[in-house]
């Protein structure tokens, strides 16, 4: 069995990390202007784990869900914009994108801490690659947001760096992962299991065919 095999499971957002994010955020002072609705949503989106990947809930769906206005949360949102809390990269004729920018949150600490210089390699890495293969834009935010799912790949990889780049770059370019993995990191993560099984299949089959010309 190829050593590459032998990855980890740890995850980097598991849910004591989140607990503590989140008790950081409730307990800690607030900006001028966050109230109890800025404060809710940004525990929403905490919860929804929203500083690695897009959210996808409508003004109206938040308003109905909260018990407020549309336009008292349009209020909330653009308040959050302001003091750099909240990204809400326009999609032409469908639903802002809401993520949350982990590295402007003081409370967000245990997240920021977890992240290692390998992980923005690799998010560098992968934005290059991304751009040879032709991808032009890249919303707002984007590459930090990258950086804790390219964490949670190498700690998924037992802290291996090198094998979650070689994973990556299978991904990339195989024709069952490519479409998937080119949108971000963490849609790279939502099919880990599907891309390292197809990964290994073809280490064995090398490693056959290097045994084959050996012999």
């Amino acid at each position: 069995m190829n050593d590459d095999k032998q990855v980890g499971s740890t995850s980097l957002i598991d849910s004591s990390t989140t607990n503590a994010v989140l008790l950081n955020f409730l307990s800690s002072p607030k900006p001028p202007g966050i109230g109890p609705l800025e404060s809710c949503l940004v525990a929403l989106l905490m919860l929804r784990k929203a500083e690695d990947h897009p959210v996808f809930d409508s003004q109206q769906t938040l308003a109905q869900m909260f018990g407020v206005s549309q336009r008292t949360i349009v209020r909330a949102q653009q308040e959050l914009e302001r003091i750099g809390w909240l990204s809400r990269p326009q999609r032409r004729g469908r639903t802002n994108s809401l993520s949350l920018n982990h590295e402007n949150i003081p409370a967000e600490e245990p997240l920021r801490v977890k992240v290692t210089p390998q992980a923005g390699r690799l998010v560098i890495a992968y934005q290059t690659i991304l751009q040879r293969m032709g991808r032009k834009r890249f919303p707002k935010h984007w590459l930090s947001q990258q950086k804790l799912s390219a964490q949670r790949m190498i700690d998924r990889c037992g802290g291996d760096g090198g094998l979650a780049v070689r994973i990556l770059g299978h991904a990339l370019g195989s024709p069952l992962h490519k479409k998937k993995s080119m949108k971000s990191l963490y849609d790279v993560l939502s099919r880990w299991h599907k891309i390292t099984k197809t990964y290994y299949e073809q280490v064995e089959l090398e490693q056959a065919q290097k045994t084959e010309v050996a012999a």
